[in-house]
Order: structure tokens, then sequence, then C-alpha cells
């Protein structure tokens, strides 16, 4: 959340300009902003309570305007004046898959169980026919054509399993690097 405010003299007193922002994250590396800019003006014998005034009365319509614009529940606090938020914004799925359409014009959905995909089980030393790839591989895999990778399982942890373009082709990654597959955040 970012706020900020400016005042600057004119000729006919002072121009007091407030600024606020806040960012929902998606809970997967991405999510949402919104933000807005106001503008107010008060004479040139203005204190510098009335300016405060005058910034505070500011902040509540760009607040109001900024959550509701990101979908956020709100309460205003009667003893205070105050516009808080009642519940702790979460991008929910469906609107994540809205905002991806809407700046990717949609997506194909991928097989679980995808057999264009060869992967070779560095464990097994092996290329292996019968896989079962997560979603988070198979998805971008798919995005970008990629048909080998290499399932490694890290040797302290039996349990961590990764996930890398291979093949001669391995190239769709960082600086033509082989690409890694991330899970998604928990």
């Amino acid at each position: 959340m970012a706020s900020t405010v400016a005042v600057e003299p004119t000729v006919n007193g002072y121009k007091v300009t407030a600024h606020f922002s806040r960012k929902v994250s998606d809970g997967n590396y991405g999510g949402t902003e919104a933000a807005v800019w106001v503008e107010g003006s008060i004479g040139p014998d203005a204190t510098a309570a009335e300016i405060a005034f005058e910034a505070a009365r500011l902040f509540m319509p760009a607040r109001t305007a900024v959550y509701d614009e990101l979908g956020i529940e709100t309460q205003l606090e009667e003893e205070t004046g105050l516009l808080r938020e009642s519940v702790t914004p979460f991008v929910s799925a469906a609107q994540a898959e809205q905002a991806v359409n809407r700046k990717f014009g949609g997506s194909t959905p991928v097989s679980n169980n995808q057999k264009a995909v060869k992967v070779y089980d560095y464990a097994a030393k092996a290329w292996v026919e019968d896989h079962d790839l997560p979603e988070w591989v198979t998805e971008p895999a798919a995005r970008l054509g990629i048909d080998r990778i290499l399932r490694n399982t890290k040797k302290d942890d039996k349990n961590y399993v990764y996930y890398k373009e291979a093949g001669n082709n391995a190239t769709h990654g960082k600086d033509g690097e082989p690409y890694m597959f991330w899970p998604p955040k928990d």
C-alpha cells in the first residue's frame, strides 16, 4: 500500500495532490494493482491544519475507488472516520483466470498426463514412458513447445523433485539456458 501527499504553492493558494495505490497478490508470483491520484486546492492563507484536513478529505474517495476496483471489503470506523479493510484480500483463481484472458486472449487447457512429452528420469538414468507430470510442468511445456523434460530428485531430500527442459533444443529459459519449472506457491 502506498500513499503520498504533495502540497505546492500556486498563484491563488495551494494545490493539494493525494495518491493512493494498493496491490493484491494472487498467491502465485503475481497479482493486481490499482492506483488513483486526486487533486484539490486551498486558499493562500490556509494553515497547516487546514492543508492536512484537505489532504485527508482527498484520501477518502481515493481509497474508496482503489478498494472498489480491487473488490476489497471495507468498513468505515465511526470514531475515527477512517476507511479500513475488513478482510484480507486475495485474488481468486477465477479472477486470476479472467485477468489472464483479458491480457492474453485465453489459454488452451493441457492434459495432466501429456504423452507427447518425453521425460528423462535422472535417478533411473533412462527415458520413461509412464509419467504423470504436474500441471505446473505440462502447461508451460505445451505453451513453449517443450517436448523433453529432465526429472531430478535432490540428493539430500528424496521428496524434493524438480523439472527442467532437456534435449538438444533446451533453450527456452533465461539467456538461452534450459527452462526450469517451478511449483506454484502454497
